[in-house]
């Protein structure tokens, strides 16, 4: 399939879920993840601590130079994990078709990596005395510190 948000969009519209009943393996299966499951708010938190609370260097070991936490797209060009990033980013710039004065929300998903790479590759900062449509820098070189990685460019 070609566009797989489009069929995943038309499998979840119909609601088969709904409509097919649950067989015995099903119900079992639920009834242990209910009397089972050890999830809690306290344990969440707990877990999110442990989780998030272990320093930026670990992540920089293991993800890519915009610090994505979320899938990338090996689209057969790609080699490695960074341009499979940036191929992932390219695609969701491409898919939003962004314009000047539109903003981005990125939640979750790493360390604002898609911001700054929309901002930097979608509109390319100006030469000018004034801003650019980027990012202002000191934002970008705020979150740039977070990452270790690439700083904004001038818009002088």
């Amino acid at each position: 399939c070609e566009a797989l948000d489009q069929f995943f969009d038309r499998v979840l519209s119909t609601h088969h879920d709904k409509k097919v009943p649950p067989s015995p393996a099903i119900l079992v299966g639920v009834a242990k993840a209910r009397l089972l499951n050890r999830q809690n708010k306290q344990r969440s938190l707990k877990v999110a601590k442990v989780h998030y609370n272990i320093g930026n260097a670990f992540y920089e070991a293991m993800l890519d130079p915009y610090m994505q936490y979320t899938c990338a797209y090996w689209n057969g060009a790609t080699q490695d994990l960074a341009s499979a990033q940036e191929a992932k980013l390219d695609l969701i710039c491409r898919k939003l078709a962004l314009a000047p004065g539109e903003k981005i929300l990125e939640l979750g998903c790493g360390w604002g990596g898609f911001a700054r790479y929309a901002a930097h590759t979608t509109f390319p900062p100006r030469r000018s005395n004034g801003p650019g449509p980027t990012a202002k820098p000191s934002l970008w070189n705020s979150a740039s510190r977070t990452t270790g990685k690439r700083r904004a460019p001038s818009t002088r």
